[in-house]
């Protein structure tokens, strides 16, 4: 802490840091958000916060954080706080530290003038909340995503998958992930989804990289299967699971490639890339 006041944050627009973090979730927001007002108040910073309330979890998920202010130092400061200090609670109601967080960026934005990208959508697209961070511009939802990908694109970013939106209308981008998650079948039955599976699982049949597929950083679909892979019960298995995953009918998908191997590739029948990775992002 003892950073720069908040009125001297201005004082010299052409000394400007910032940085963008990504918090994996927030399991009680209102109490973590009143350490970052905290914090945020203490370094004289700005900016806005980015997340998702999937209806699965209920909690804050994918975080972004964005922070401007006057010196390098009061982001140092802040990020210090915010790895050192408890903020949040566990799935067991306890207070924990956060230990799910990267830096995208942190650096100088000396003469870049405002308005930053995630004010230029008008009052009436923000969602603030006086009661957490009066400083900080909330939004939530993929209606506002286009904020967070020039927010990200300004700090020369390339935005996850989930967030690339198509033009300006929202939505998600065509294309696949960085690794070819899933792509397009050339005869255009549907498309092909790139899967890792670990048979004989102890804690059921589950995807378990669903957080890395909505941040865009995996280059398959991780699952968990837990029939034995005898006779072919476990991709049968496998694909009953990801048909579920994506709510399409059993018969839908199809091992392709890899039947005898734990790095497959799998035939999903009816759906183009860009939907298979909607459904993946938006239920995962």
């Amino acid at each position: 802490g003892g950073g720069a006041a908040k009125g001297e944050a201005g004082a010299d627009d052409d000394e400007r840091a910032a940085a963008v973090l990504l918090i994996d979730h927030m399991n009680d927001s209102s109490a973590y958000c009143k350490k970052l007002r905290e914090w945020a108040k203490q370094e004289g910073l700005e900016g806005a916060v980015f997340f998702r309330i999937p209806e699965k979890s209920g909690r804050w998920e994918d975080v972004f954080l964005v922070l401007v202010g006057a010196s390098d130092a009061n982001l140092a400061s802040f990020i210090g706080n915010l790895r050192t200090h408890h903020v949040d609670k566990n799935s067991k109601g306890l207070k924990c530290k956060e230990r799910k967080s990267d830096v995208f960026f942190r650096g100088s934005i000396s003469g870049q003038d405002g308005p930053w990208p995630w004010r230029q959508l008008g009052d009436g697209a923000r969602r603030s909340k006086s009661d957490l961070l009066p400083e900080f511009d909330y939004m939530a939802d993929v209606a506002l995503q286009p904020a967070l990908v020039a927010t990200l694109r300004f700090f020369g970013l390339d935005p996850p998958l989930p967030f690339v939106c198509a033009g300006d209308e929202g939505g998600f981008a065509s294309g696949g992930s960085a690794g070819m998650l899933a792509r397009d079948c050339n005869k255009g039955r549907g498309c092909f989804l790139s899967v890792t599976a670990k048979p004989n699982a102890k804690g059921g049949s589950q995807v378990t990289n669903g957080s890395e597929i909505r941040r865009g950083l995996a280059d398959c679909l991780r699952a968990d299967v837990a029939t034995a892979p005898k006779d072919g019960e476990a991709n049968k298995e496998l694909c009953s699971l990801i048909a579920s995953v994506l709510k399409v009918p059993r018969g839908s998908v199809s091992v392709a490639r890899g039947g005898t191997s734990r790095d497959k590739e799998l035939l999903v029948e009816g759906l183009q890339a860009a939907e298979v990775m909607k459904r993946l992002t938006d239920g995962q």
